[in-house]
């Protein structure tokens, strides 16, 4: 991937990680539903995971030549 694309799969990791955030997590606190400790450490998991995914993404790879050599 070039570094365009790396910034843009980063940039939509972040965005999907605040939705999970939002669901699974924050979700609990505004449920009917007793507080499930589980789905909550899942949601913070999640997050925690496509943040790190994201910026390792930006962080890039040290070979950014074109393909092949």
């Amino acid at each position: 991937m070039n570094k365009e694309q790396r910034e843009f799969l980063a940039d939509k990791l972040a965005g999907t990680a605040n939705i999970m955030l939002g669901g699974l997590a924050v979700g609990q606190f505004l449920s009917d539903q007793p507080f499930q400790l589980g789905v909550f450490l899942l949601g913070l998991l999640v997050y925690v995971g496509l943040l790190a995914t994201g910026l390792w993404l930006l962080k890039g790879d040290s070979n950014n030549g074109p393909a092949g050599t």
